[in-house]
């Protein structure tokens, strides 16, 4: 966030000594006043810039690679950093569905499907498998991501599709994702799951 507050810091600490050197009271505690606390609002602004930026500082300077700097600030990064190696080269061949709330890093095509937050996701549109073949027909879906289990609404009918054996599971890891807070939330491990339409 700090290249959207850097700028706004600046026109207010900008504005503040303008608003200072147009006093003209010779009222000398308040222009010491006013000096002092602009002194340490520069002051306590830079060391808070500091101590919020330090991570993103270290990587940038390379003491820290950039995946372990995702890994630890980028929500779902674990999860994207999956769907991308075991999707590489085959960008051509489909889309992957996600039902995870960030994509920032997704490098491979995809459709977003978590149905609180799409609407081509409808719960109950999507009972059939006609429904879903369709579905995956017409926005060319070849791989369905699925984290520990599917949304709730989205379970059973695409349970109901690996049992019939038209999702067939392609590749399986274990994950560190954060719960919480999703930054700085208690780590736990998880599985996700790639499962491909059968062809």
């Amino acid at each position: 966030m700090t290249r959207f507050l850097l700028p706004l810091y600046g026109i207010a600490l900008g504005a503040s000594i303008a608003g200072a050197g147009l006093c003209t009271l010779d009222w000398r505690a308040a222009r010491l006043a006013v000096r002092w606390s602009i002194a340490a609002t520069l002051i306590l602004g830079v060391i808070g810039m500091c101590f919020y930026d330090f991570g993103a500082w270290r990587a940038s300077a390379g003491l820290v690679s950039r995946e372990d700097y995702l890994r630890e600030n980028s929500p779902d990064y674990s999860r994207q950093e999956f769907v991308n190696e075991q999707l590489a080269g085959k960008e051509l061949e489909g889309r992957a569905l996600v039902f995870f709330r960030f994509v920032y890093y997704l490098r491979v095509p995809y459709l977003y499907g978590n149905p609180d937050a799409s609407w081509a996701m409808d719960p109950e549109k999507l009972q059939t498998d006609e429904a879903w073949l369709h579905l995956f027909e017409d926005n060319l879906i070849r791989w369905v991501v699925k984290d520990e289990e599917y949304p709730g609404p989205l379970r059973a009918p695409l349970m109901r599709l690996e049992d019939e054996g038209i999702l067939v599971p392609c590749a399986s890891q274990s994950i560190e994702i954060r719960q919480g807070n999703v930054i700085r939330g208690t780590p736990q491990r998880e599985t996700i799951t790639l499962v491909g339409l059968k062809r």
